[in-house]
């Protein structure tokens, strides 16, 4: 039930003006709003069309793993606007290191991001939501992280992140690594995009070692870059919502190695609107 102020002791024709502008759609049949006016205000609001191009927002669904979106369950749907979030790349892990070398990986780039407001008549019966998959974890002393997972959603697919660098070699002073790169690639129909975010190199100056960030999504933050400045070393932290997972890190002397942190698995987001478009 809505509440309309400000309208008493106006004549129904002016009370049909007032709420052709504030485009209600769900007054039913019968109702009437002040008992002076009677079924005349009653008879004049059930006869209002709603305005055209006037959503109301209802609800909003979460994909973060594969599933299915089904028109039929939601009788009086006009319109979606969706999110699709591509997977981030996993950070790059760090390699033992003996004395006066350090070690750092780089971060994982974040998945790529489209969005698009569809029209109920424009959707399928059932729409096939597949959620691109976190890349792997890095791991010294050579595995890069892997690639994120392409997301695909209502038409749209947008691309996984690279993973970050894992550096191979201990004769190095300062052994630093290549960042991943963002994913850019949205694919489909889609009234929006962005492509993803790079993730970042390790920060090596000596006894002062961070591993490199990971790059961030629209939806979630990049996996921190492991702390090797109040520390020997760590791994990096896991991505979220499609970002980058970030690197590992050791300090100089340290005879282990480190993973990266694990990219952000995609996402899809589904705002579900009634009314008319």
């Amino acid at each position: 039930t809505r509440t309309i102020t400000g309208v008493r002791g106006r004549s129904p024709r002016n009370l049909e003006t007032r709420i052709k502008d504030m485009a209600i759609s769900n007054v039913s049949a019968g109702t009437i709003i002040d008992p002076v006016w009677g079924n005349s205000v009653a008879d004049t609001i059930n006869a209002i069309e709603p305005a055209s191009g006037a959503l109301r927002y209802q609800q909003t669904l979460y994909y973060t793993s594969s599933g299915a979106f089904v028109k039929a369950s939601y009788p009086w749907l006009a319109a979606v606007q969706v999110e699709v979030q591509g997977a981030g790349g996993g950070g790059g892990g760090a390699e033992t290191c003996t004395a006066g070398n350090a070690s750092g990986g780089a971060g994982g780039g974040s998945g790529a991001w489209g969005t698009r407001l569809i029209p109920v008549a424009s959707l399928s019966a059932s729409e096939t939501i597949t959620i691109g998959a976190g890349g792997s974890a890095g791991s010294g002393p050579s595995t890069d992280g892997g690639s994120g997972g392409a997301t695909t959603a209502f038409g749209i697919t947008a691309g996984g992140g690279a993973g970050g660098v894992t550096p191979g070699a201990t004769s190095a002073t300062y052994c630093n690594a290549l960042p991943g790169i963002a994913s850019s690639t949205v694919t489909g129909s889609f009234d929006f995009e962005r492509r993803g975010e790079n993730g970042k190199p390790p920060v090596m100056p000596f006894n002062r070692n961070l591993g490199g960030a990971g790059g961030s999504s629209p939806i979630g933050g990049g996996g921190t870059g492991a702390n090797a400045v109040t520390s020997t070393g760590s791994n990096g932290g896991g991505g979220i919502h499609g970002s980058g997972g970030g690197g590992g890190c050791n300090r100089a002397g340290t005879a282990v190695n480190r993973d990266g942190g694990i990219g952000g698995p995609g996402a899809v987001i589904v705002r579900l609107y009634s009314g008319v478009i």
